[in-house]
C-alpha cells in the first residue's frame, strides 16, 4: 500500500512537471512564431500593415486541419489577420515592454487554445514611402517648370531631379508605430501529448508496482526464511524433546536474542517439567508407604476373627496412617495455593515471641520424649506486621522438623529479636546429619538429607518446603543455614511495620 502511494505521488509529480515542460515548449514555439511575423511586418503609408509573406511559408495559418492563428493590432485596430480567422478575431492580449504575454483563449473554431503576443516596432518600407513621396514632388516640379516656361525663371538647386531624390531620403522618414503580434494555436495536439505521457506513466507505474511487489515478495519471503526454520523447530518440540535446543546459524542478527531468550525458556520448561515429572513420582512414593500400611493392616484384620481390642488397635493405626496422609495432601494444597498467588494475607501486627511459645506445646511431649531441651533466649516482645494464622503453620512446621531431626538428647533453641527495620524468628537444632552444601537443598519439595528416613511414612520431605511458600506469600524471607558443629537453623524475616507506622 505505501509503495502505491510513493508511485502515485511520484507519477503525478512527474505528470505535472512533464505537462508544465510541453505548455512551455509550445508557448516558446508560439512566440518563435509571433517574432517571425514580427520581423516580416513592415509599416508603408498611411500607417498601413503589411506582411511579406511568401507562399507555401508557414503553411500552418492556412490549413484547415489543426490550424494556427495570428493577428496584428496597430492603433488598438485588428490591422492583418490569418486566412484561418476569417472575419473573427484573436482574444486581445496587451503585452508590455519586451515581454511577451501569453494566455489561454477560446479559439474561433470553439476549442480551447493557447496564444502568445508580443508588442514591436515594425520596419518601415522607406523605398516604398519615397517613391511614392516622389512622384507627388515630381507633379510637383513639373508645374513650376510649367511656370518657369512662362517667364519665371527662378533656378532652385534643391529641386533639381538629382538634388531632389536625397532630399526626399533624408527628409521624410516617418516614425514607426508599436504593433501587437499574436499567434495562437490549439490544445488539441498538446491534449494528445500529454494524454500519452499520462498513458505511459500510468503504464510504468503499474509495471514498478508489479516489479517491486515481485521482488518484494522475493526479499520478504529470504528475509522469513530463518523465522519459517525456526518455527517449524519451534513446532517440533514436545515434551519428549524439551532437551534440545534452537540453533540459528545463518540469519539476521536481530533474531540471535529471540533464539538466546526462546532457550533460556526451554531451559525452564525442561527444568519445571522435570520437577513436576519427580514431585509426581515423590507423591506417589509418598503416598504408597502408608497406603501399603493401611492394606498390610487391612489384610491382616481379614484373615482371622480377632478379639475387639485388637480390632481396635488396627483401627487406631489406619487412622495414623489416614492422618499423615490427610497432612501431606493438605500441605500439598496450601502449597500449591501459594504458588499461585492464592493464599489471601490479613496483616496484622504480631508478636513472634508470644505467637512461638503459644504454638510449642503441642510439640513440647516429643521434646521431652527424646530428651530435648527447649532454649528461650530471647526477652521481650517482637513486633511483626503479617498474617498471624499463615505464621503460625510456619511455626508448626518448624518446630516439627526441629524435634524430628534433632539428636537424641540434644537441644532445639527458639530465638526471635527486632532488626533494623525487620523482625527475625530462629529454629535451631542440634545433631543435623545434612552437610552445609546442601543447605539451600532442604526447601525443595520431598529432600531429605536423611536418606534412612525416606521410607518411614512419617515424613514427607514437605514442610520447609511450604514454609519458603507461604514466607514469599507473607513478603518475608527465609534461610537456612548448618554450622560445622552440626547445628541446624532456620530463619525467618518479616516486616516489624515500623515503616507503616511513620
Amino acid at each position: 500500500m505505501g509503495i502505491a502511494l510513493v508511485l502515485t505521488a511520484l507519477g503525478f509529480t512527474l505528470y505535472t512537471v512533464l505537462r508544465h515542460a510541453v505548455i512551455m515548449e509550445y508557448r516558446k514555439a508560439l512566440r518563435t512564431q509571433a517574432q517571425a511575423l514580427a520581423s516580416m511586418t513592415e509599416q508603408h503609408a498611411r500607417h498601413r500593415i503589411i506582411i511579406e509573406m511568401h507562399k507555401g511559408n508557414m503553411p500552418q495559418f492556412i490549413r484547415r486541419r489543426r490550424a494556427e492563428y495570428y493577428e496584428i493590432w496597430g492603433r488598438g485596430q485588428p490591422q492583418v489577420r490569418s486566412q484561418t480567422l476569417g472575419r473573427a478575431n484573436l482574444p486581445a492580449l496587451r503585452p508590455h515592454g519586451g515581454h511577451a504575454q501569453s494566455g489561454f483563449a477560446r479559439l474561433p473554431d470553439g476549442r480551447w487554445g493557447l496564444e502568445v503576443a508580443i508588442a514591436v516596432f515594425p520596419r518601415v518600407d522607406v523605398d516604398h514611402e519615397h517613391d511614392h513621396g516622389h512622384d507627388k514632388d515630381h507633379d510637383h516640379d513639373r508645374d513650376r517648370g510649367h511656370d518657369n516656361d512662362q517667364g519665371h525663371n527662378v533656378h532652385d538647386p534643391d529641386h533639381s531631379p538629382k538634388h531632389g531624390r536625397h532630399h526626399m531620403r533624408d527628409s521624410w522618414r516617418p516614425k514607426p508605430e508599436r504593433i501587437i503580434v499574436a499567434a495562437a494555436g490549439p490544445m488539441a495536439p498538446i491534449a494528445e501529448t500529454l494524454g500519452d505521457i499520462q498513458d505511459w506513466i500510468i503504464i510504468l507505474c503499474v509495471a514498478a508496482l508489479a516489479l517491486a511487489a515481485v521482488v518484494l515478495s522475493f526479499t520478504v519471503s529470504r528475509a522469513l526464511l530463518p523465522v519459517n526454520q525456526l518455527a517449524a523447530h519451534i513446532a517440533a518440540l514436545d515434551t519428549s524433546g524439551l532437551g534440545k535446543r534452537l540453533a540459528l546459524e545463518e540469519g539476521p542478527t536481530e533474531l540471535r536474542p529471540v533464539v538466546q531468550r526462546l532457550n533460556d525458556l526451554l531451559d525452564r520448561l525442561e527444568a519445571t517439567v522435570l520437577r513436576e515429572k519427580a514431585f509426581t513420582a515423590d507423591v506417589a512414593h509418598e503416598l504408597r508407604t502408608p497406603l501399603a500400611g493401611l492394606r498390610t493392616t487391612l489384610e491382616v484384620c481379614a484373615t482371622r476373627p480377632r478379639k475387639t481390642a485388637e480390632y481396635q488397635q488396627a483401627i487406631a493405626a489406619c487412622l495414623q496412617m489416614v492422618g499423615r496422609m490427610h497432612a501431606m495432601v493438605d500441605n500439598l494444597l496450601t502449597m500449591a495455593r501459594a504458588e499461585a498467588g492464592q493464599l489471601q494475607v490479613l496483616l496484622e501486627p504480631v508478636d513472634l515471641a508470644d505467637l512461638a511459645r503459644e504454638c510449642w506445646p503441642p510439640f513440647a511431649d516429643r521434646a521431652r520424649e527424646r530428651g530435648l531441651a527447649d532454649i528461650w533466649p530471647s526477652e521481650g516482645p517482637c513486633i511483626a506486621l503479617t498474617d498471624r494464622e499463615k505464621l503460625r503453620l510456619v511455626l508448626h512446621n518448624l518446630f516439627d522438623n526441629a524435634t524430628n531431626y534433632a539428636d537424641t538428647g540434644g537441644r532445639v533453641l527458639v530465638d526471635t529479636r527486632c532488626e533494623s527495620g525487620s523482625a527475625v524468628l530462629s529454629v535451631s537444632n542440634s545433631g543435623s546429619a545434612v552437610a552445609p552444601e546442601e543447605a539451600e537443598k532442604v526447601f525443595d519439595r520431598f529432600w531429605r538429607g536423611d536418606a534412612a528416613r525416606s521410607a518411614d511414612g512419617l515424613h514427607a520431605g514437605l514442610g520447609l518446603a511450604l514454609v519458603k511458600r507461604v514466607m514469599q506469600s507473607l513478603g518475608g524471607g527465609v534461610a537456612a543455614e548448618i554450622s560445622n558443629a552440626g547445628v541446624f537453623t532456620v530463619k525467618v524475616t518479616l516486616n516489624n511495620g515500623s515503616n507503616e507506622r511513620r
